[in-house]
């Protein structure tokens, strides 16, 4: 968890100071903001083509084996994690270009803005 500095500096005017006496400062989310595109950033992809693919084949190494894992879980061991790699594997190809896709991209967006909207606070 994060901890408060000790020191919190704002500048303006005297006259101003009830702001602060009567505690009416305001951290507004970027979302609230009058310009709907202030501290948006503008994401074209997140790395290379190259490493999206290096990415989302490790990714699919990840989900075939936490598949595998529940399908132990709920039923027990019937086939070994190679023979389920296998019966899996024509669903790797699409699973790595979605992952390249635009769609990719923009869920990646939205979760960006979102955290940006929980975390940050505009004065």
């Amino acid at each position: 968890m994060k901890t408060l500095p000790l020191h919190l500096y704002k500048y303006f005017r005297p006259e101003r100071s009830v702001v602060l006496d009567n505690w009416l400062i305001r951290f507004t989310q970027p979302k609230a903001l009058n310009d709907p595109f202030e501290m948006r950033p503008h994401i074209a992809g997140y790395d290379t083509p190259d490493e999206v693919l290096k990415i989302a084949a490790r990714r699919w190494e990840e989900h075939a084996q936490e598949s595998y894992d529940k399908l132990v879980n709920k039923h027990g061991k019937s086939k070994s994690f190679e023979e389920f790699r296998e019966l899996i594997e024509p669903d790797r190809v699409a699973m790595i270009e979605v992952a390249r896709s635009h769609e990719a991209n923009s869920k990646m967006a939205e979760k960006i803005d979102e955290l940006i909207n929980k975390g940050v606070g505009v004065l």
